[in-house]
């Protein structure tokens, strides 16, 4: 690289592998361990992660700066472009070497020939430490070992890759699996999986040079979505169409860029939760999804991900995935948008009932109570009643946010610059403002054929109290912290959708509500209809063996009857702490058969059958006779 750097930086440099989505926006930190903030301009421009400001040293000459005014991707304090000794600063605050430095013009290509002869290689202490985790990672470590480099001091002055690797330069036997002589020669400044790997090498004592392998293979989903309807009207449902389009998605492999996806998957639905079933699988960059029976105020969620299996033959990961949200508003039958904040009440404040009287036992009755059961008979009474009564009052919100991504991308000249992409999402989600619970308390049947003309209930165990989850949900809207995007497109279109990908992901909640492990309003979903209580269980209001009592008379008795809810759980209640509603049943006609003797008077003298039954009485016409009870 050129007689350069005398100062030797012993530093114990390693990373832990993290496999990256995308190969132009790499998964820099924000900063380094010490602090220093993250350059982001020299980090796209030179491929790797780097902290802190360029620099030089004061015992180089012109203090470390090479002016190069066509040619230089830096510039000094002076607005003079050229190149710095130093990029910066890893991520452990440690200098890295910049391979386009050199103290002359005339040495950019004219260091190293082809197969870098007669250079030997010197160790640099505690090397060996820059690759200590990279070892542990076979895959990370074959591709370090075996990816081509770029070298600016060697023949190719950088325009290509050398044709060798690290395996080829320090002569490594094919097969062997002793790398031990690179990892003390070669120290690992940047890892391929932040960027470039820079790796800087040490060769006749004072001398150094700079290498620079590409970034692992990487693969980047940059979707677009947008549904042909806006809004939809007041009380109607429709359905949508979402278009999905992932046509600037691409992969890089050694710094190659390809729009060769194998893979493409699509998904949109009304919850947030991907139904793997639903998902269409295709390798056409656009899809159309159309969601059936939307209402309106409705978030629209979408995914996608794009596979390459080019990369993943190589064991990185070779899929990427891109999530957005849309909204359809509403308007009103004059085709105005309808906004702001709605209230809305939904109640079941006058239960479902049913009472029962027949005669014991229960399925299997003796007699039917409506044609007639003499006393002395048991009953039984079954009341039938919705498992709870509720108020709840409902608020929906509506509103939008709006972010600013910025986005890092080239320009015609191949500098770095930022571009400002602002988006508006519109939101809408239920707060509960009110929420009253009502649990049945007691039960009281009034009927004279009833021992005492009456009965009292009180729930049983079979009675399913109401159960109430309710979370109030403090940040119903959340973006995350803003974003930033990196890219290599120059077209508006490109950088817009490279933007839209790295929206911070915008969650929506609702307040939840379950009764009785049935989800009323879930964090993306209001379900009013589930609200409808069930009856009680049979066994919960029920009591047999009630005999009806000898001195009933004989007669059909009404069934009447009250039924009293007591309030069990609320928030911000408006109602009553109790509520009580009549009740009717079916009415029961009590008949005791009554047996008596009867006589008729006899007419014996004037019987005039020659031989009269004596045990019947004989009747004379025109003779009066006395039937006797």
């Amino acid at each position: 690289m050129r007689r350069k750097l005398k100062l030797i930086i012993t530093t114990i440099v390693f990373f832990t592998m993290q496999i990256v989505s995308h190969a132009a926006t790499y998964p820099f930190r924000p900063y380094s361990e010490s602090g220093r903030h993250l350059n982001i301009n020299i980090s796209l421009r030179y491929k790797t992660e780097v902290f802190g400001d360029p620099f030089g040293r004061a015992d180089l000459p012109d203090k470390g700066f090479l002016e190069d005014k066509e040619n230089g991707w830096m510039t000094n304090e002076k607005g003079i472009r050229g190149e710095y000794a130093y990029l910066g600063y890893n991520y452990k605050d440690y200098p890295i070497t910049n391979d386009r430095y050199f103290q002359g013009y005339d040495k950019r290509g004219n260091v190293f020939t082809q197969n870098y002869n007669n250079v030997e290689w010197q160790e640099i202490p505690n090397a060996w430490e820059s690759w200590r985790e990279i070892s542990q990672n076979p895959i990370l470590l074959n591709y370090m070992l075996t990816t081509n480099f770029y070298d600016e001091d060697h023949v190719t002055a950088g325009k290509t890759d050398t044709g060798l690797n690290l395996l080829k330069l320090f002569k490594i036997p094919e097969g062997s699996t002793d790398y031990s002589e690179i990892f003390r020669k070669a120290w690992v400044l940047t890892t391929p999986d932040t960027g470039s790997a820079h790796i800087r090498l040490r060769y006749n004592d004072t001398n150094w040079n700079t290498i620079r392998i590409p970034a692992i293979p990487t693969i980047k989903c940059i979707m677009t979505a947008e549904a042909d309807k806006k809004a939809i009207e007041t009380g109607k449902t429709e359905s949508v169409t979402v278009k999905i389009d992932t046509s600037h998605s691409y992969w890089v492999m050694a710094d190659q860029e390809s729009k060769n996806i194998s893979v493409r998957r699509y998904w949109a639905g009304t919850s947030p939760d991907k139904v793997e079933s639903e998902v269409v699988t295709t390798q056409d960059n656009v899809c159309y999804i159309t969601l059936h029976n939307v209402s309106p105020n409705t978030m629209i969620y979408v995914w996608s991900s794009v596979t390459s299996h080019e990369i993943e033959t190589l064991g990185f990961n070779g899929t990427d995935e891109a999530v957005a949200t849309l909204f359809v508003g509403e308007i009103s039958s004059s085709g105005a948008m309808v906004s702001g904040n709605r209230g809305r009440d939904e109640q079941f404040t006058s239960p479902e009932t049913q009472v029962i009287i027949k005669a014991d036992p229960r399925g299997n009755e003796r007699f039917d109570v409506s044609q007639g059961i003499p006393s002395g008979e048991p009953l039984y009474v079954n009341i039938l009643a919705s498992e709870y009564l509720y108020r709840l009052g409902v608020r929906q919100v509506t509103g939008s946010v709006t972010d600013t991504v910025t986005v890092y991308h080239p320009d015609e000249e191949g500098n770095i610059v930022e571009s400002q992409e602002s988006f508006t999402r519109s939101y809408s989600y239920y707060e509960i403002t009110s929420l009253e619970v009502y649990a049945i308390k007691s039960a009281t049947i009034v009927n004279e054929a009833l021992p005492g003309g009456k009965i009292t209930f009180t729930p049983s165990a079979a009675y399913k109290r109401p159960n109430v989850e309710f979370v109030d949900i403090a940040d119903h809207v959340s973006t995350g912290s803003s974003s930033y995007a990196t890219t290599y497109d120059t077209t508006p279109e490109g950088i817009r959708a490279a933007a839209a990908s790295s929206l911070p992901t915008l969650t929506v909640k609702n307040d939840i509500l379950k009764i009785n492990g049935k989800v009323i309003m879930s964090e993306h979903g209001f379900y009013s209809e589930r609200l409808k209580p069930e009856l009680t269980n049979s066994d919960a209001l029920f009591q047999s063996g009630l005999r009806i009592p000898p001195e009933v008379l004989n007669q059909t008795y009404a069934t009447t009857g009250t039924i009293t809810y007591e309030r069990v759980y609320s928030v911000n209640p408006r109602g009553a702490q109790e509520m009580t509603f009549p009740l009717e049943g079916n009415p029961v006609s009590v008949h005791t058969p009554v047996y008596i003797d009867i006589s008729i008077s006899d007419e014996d003298a004037y019987n005039q059958k020659p031989n009269p039954n004596e045990e019947i009485s004989g009747l004379v016409l025109a003779r009066p006779f006395t039937v006797s009870l």
